[in-house]
């Protein structure tokens, strides 16, 4: 029978235990060994999963599906593995009571997700629990596309328009709070940037674009019909306006029409005065720019050019803006040599409205009619296109304007019944009264469609907005050629249809107010004149003045700008009387889970006088497209330091943290912070607002794309032992940077850069290793022979197993191994005695690892 050896470790001992410090049990209704969470998109990136929907935290951090959960052992042996459902939610099942598992979140990128800020819910893609005898809950995970960050209640900006020559200092451009608070205030006046309406936002350089509009009696800024104006940081209490770029001019000599400047229009300074300016009626939405977008990445700004002298199709101007300056040169891509465009019976194809997302680039048109006059011509167009090769179409959504719209006022159209129905383009003013009825009080009231914006909401569903071309013809009262006023008011009617993918992906467009299975809240029945919206009702049926839609004079008060902040409930859109306050203009928020009124705001009123509302247009589209204000996406680094008790450079299960290391952050010009680890050995560093911690430290100038440098010491001391950086990159795996450590032993620094805005990085961790031990074996005898050789196991921490032998001349010292606790077995058959001799074999060895022979 072996006897069993106890021999002397030189050098050190193994410190504390190392499952102290791996989180709290968490608990869940599920079977017991279990670990469960949710993976989720952190909108605002605050690290906590925000459900309410309410101020300020309006979006709504719903969960991810696809994302791959992985429960590992030491050595990164897989123990389980789940992937995210629909809901986000995932389980690993089969763990073991008592046992530490390494959790890893992976599969997250692939779907253009990077991991979010730390908060409440989340820490980083990589956790550490504990298998418990119930269900290990809560192990959440925050992910986050970069261009759906937004800081909670943004601000939106929205053009305004004024009649005349564009030479006053009133209001040209405002901006709102998303929870309809404050007192909108001028950012830009008329003699800066004129009549505008396409809105994109460069987040990293914080430019507002604005585009020129051709609108009837609202003069164009200095830079003419192909001008593009820039309000840098809107959102300052005085921001700077100016110029950007003229793409009329040369060098880039695009041609956007032939409408002369204001003063050819006479128009003249007087705001309140009318002018005829019939120049500009049949150039409204056929010349100039309709709608701008700037691409996902934020490099590219393009624009939807309406005019063109030789068939009305128009093109598509892409121009570079990474670096936040005006262009010097830009591409021009003609619809009529892309392939796959729609066919137009009896009208144009006349673009607008422009967006990118999802990797695509999506062009508004609509079929116009203008030649057959013929409202059964009338349709509308949602096309996609690769913005990297934009030499085809595919058309995403097609949508029949032959539909019942809602009236544009209750109780003034006659018979026939002309404002709520789409009619067909007109471009000349002898046919300006067909399909309109003036009576006391004398409104004209006949909507032409322009499908002029587009946005996509949290569920993938695409929201639609219609402007009416006759607010762009017409002014607040109708103004004849001669520059006489008959009296006549002018209201304008739009619209705001939602559409809803299927199964397979392909949208189809809302029918009787009901949208992928979801019915709009406001559906019931009949307004005062009858069904509107395809197929008898309309999703966002409140749209109207009042709630619910059947007590309001004007059923589509709407006039076609949108704006969407990601992940929450509502859809922003420019509106008439948007508080029922008349002959005044705003924005009014619609919900996206039944399409219900949820608030509003007024930004301008007319007075009760004809001069008032000629200089405002009242109801006759006063304010164009709506654009949310969104920071860049915030950069974190961090985030962990950990005991390598194995030396293997790997954040094994069960190694503890190490709490209270000095983390030090270097930028190109000098330290931009230090912090210091807490108890789960955490630090971070974050461009994030927030009130800065010892562990966490805020607010910090961390810029995309730059070099950085992480310094911890090279060396720690724990329960009086030094322990030394381990090994550096030990993973070398495509994923290894999420658990090895990071750190050069040589100097502790790790020298990395940034990626773009939104690439926090959680990956930059720092293993100490405790310093190598000495197993000593000493074999004794007593009388016999003294030089026999003996053969021995050695059995210890992480798998260590050995056999050796020794000899009672010399002791066998085994080096370059863990502290911890070793077995040391001696192995049989024994040697043969001496003669004389036995050998015996105590039943505990003594302390040292010495056994007697006796005769």
């Amino acid at each position: 029978m072996a006897s069993t050896l106890s021999a002397t470790i030189l050098g050190v001992t193994q410190p504390t235990a190392l499952t102290s410090l791996l989180g709290a049990p968490l608990v869940a209704n599920a079977a017991a060994g279990d670990v469960t969470g949710m993976v989720f998109s952190d909108y605002n990136a605050n690290g906590t999963r925000d459900t309410t929907g309410t101020s300020p935290n309006f979006a709504i951090d719903n969960g991810v599906a696809g994302i791959t959960a992985t429960a590992y052992l030491t050595n990164n042996v897989v123990a389980a593995t789940a992937t995210t459902n629909a809901s986000g939610v995932y389980t690993l099942t089969g763990l073991a009571n008592g046992t530490p598992y390494r959790v890893e979140f992976s599969g997250y990128q692939a779907l253009g997700y990077e991991s979010a800020p730390q908060g409440t819910n989340n820490k980083s893609s990589v956790r550490f629990v504990t298998g418990g005898a119930a269900t290990v809950t809560s192990v959440d995970f925050g992910v986050l596309k970069p261009n759906d960050y937004c800081q909670n209640n943004p601000q939106i900006c929205l053009p305004v328009y004024k009649n005349g020559n564009a030479s006053s200092t009133l209001m040209a451009m405002t901006r709102l709070n998303w929870d309809a608070s404050g007192t909108p205030p001028t950012i830009a006046q008329q003699n800066q940037i004129g009549s505008t309406w396409g809105l994109a936002y460069k987040r990293d350089t914080k430019q507002l674009f604005a585009s020129a509009l051709v609108k009837r009696h609202a003069g164009l800024g200095p830079l003419g019909l192909g001008g593009i104006y820039v309000v840098t940081n809107p959102s300052a209490a005085s921001p700077t306006v100016g110029t950007f770029v003229d793409l009329d001019a040369a060098p880039f000599n695009i041609n956007f029409g032939t409408l002369p400047n204001n003063s050819a229009r006479a128009l003249g300074s007087v705001t309140t005065n009318p002018y005829s300016d019939t120049l500009a009626y049949p150039a409204a939405g056929t010349q100039g720019i309709g709608d701008i977008d700037m691409s996902e990445d934020g490099n590219s700004l393009w624009a939807v050019n309406l005019y063109t002298a030789t068939g009305g199709l128009g093109s598509l101007i892409k121009m570079d803006v990474s670096g936040g300056s005006a262009p010097s040169s830009a591409s021009v891509f003609p619809l009529s040599s892309m392939s796959g465009l729609p066919t137009c019976t009896g009208g144009v194809l006349r673009p607008w409205a422009l967006k990118f997302a999802y990797g695509k680039g999506y062009l508004g048109a609509v079929c116009s009619a203008e030649n057959s006059l013929s409202s059964n011509d009338l349709n509308g167009y949602v096309m996609s296109f690769d913005p990297a090769n934009p030499t085809a179409v595919t058309i995403a959504l097609t949508i029949p304007l032959t539909y019942t719209k809602g009236a544009v006022h209750n109780g003034n159209e006659g018979s026939p019944h002309f404002s709520n129905l789409w009619h067909p383009w007109l471009n000349t003013m002898s046919t300006v009264t067909s399909g309109a009825w003036p009576v006391a009080p004398q409104e004209y009231e006949s909507p032409v469609p322009v499908l002029s914006d587009i946005e996509f909401d949290a569920s993938g569903a695409m929201i639609l907005g219609v402007l009416d071309r006759r607010g762009m013809q017409w002014g607040g009262v109708y103004i004849r050629a001669d520059a006489s006023v008959p009296g006549a008011l002018v209201n304008t009617a739009g619209d705001i249809l939602r559409a809803c993918p299927n199964s397979s992906g392909v949208y189809i467009l809302e029918n009787n107010g009901i949208c992928g299975g979801v019915t709009g809240s406001g559906v019931v029945g009949t307004g005062l004149n009858g069904p509107e919206g395809p197929g008898g009702n309309e999703f966002y049926r409140e749209n109207g003045l009042g709630a619910p839609q059947n007590t309001t004079n004007h059923e589509d008060p709407v006039t076609g700008g949108l704006a969407y902040l990601s992940g929450s409930n509502d859809i922003a859109s420019s509106t008439m009387d948007p508080n029922g306050t008349f002959w005044s203009g705003g924005v009014i928020w619609l919900s996206n889970v039944n399409g219900s009124r949820q608030r509003a705001q007024t930004v301008y009123a007319a007075a009760a006088s004809y001069a008032s509302v000629i200089e405002t247009f009242a109801k006759s589209v006063g304010q164009g497209d709506v654009e949310v204000l969104c920071d860049s996406a915030p950069i974190e680094i961090g985030n962990r330091i950990w005991l390598d008790a194995n030396r293997n450079g790997i954040q094994d299960p069960g190694e503890a943290p190490l709490s209270g290391v000095i983390v030090s952050l270097r930028g190109p010009t000098g330290t931009l912070g230090t912090a210091t680890t807490d108890a789960n050995g955490n630090y971070y560093f974050s461009s994030l607002a927030g009130t800065s911690t010892t562990s966490i430290k805020y607010g910090l100038p961390i810029s995309p794309n730059v070099q950085y440098t992480l310094s911890v010491p090279t060396s720690v001391v724990t329960n009086s032992l030094t322990n030394a950086l381990t090994v550096q990159n030990a993973d070398g795996s495509a994923d290894g940077d999420v658990r090895d450590s990071d750190g050069d032993p040589t100097n502790g620094q790790v020298v990395f850069t940034t990626g773009a805005a939104g690439s926090t990085n959680h990956a930059f961790d720092f293993g100490y290793a405790p310093p190598e031990a000495q197993l000593q074996i000493v074999k004794a005898v007593t009388g016999g022979s003294s030089s026999a050789t003996f053969s021995v196991q050695v059995q210890g921490p992480s798998g260590y197993n050995v056999i050796t032998t020794v000899t009672t001349s010399a002791a066998r010292v085994i080096t370059g191994i863990l502290p911890g606790t070793y077995t040391v077995t001696e192995q049989t058959p024994l040697p043969s005695a001496p003669s004389g001799f036995v050998w015996l074999a105590p039943a505990v060895e003594p302390s040292g690892g010495l056994i007697a022979l006796t005769a």
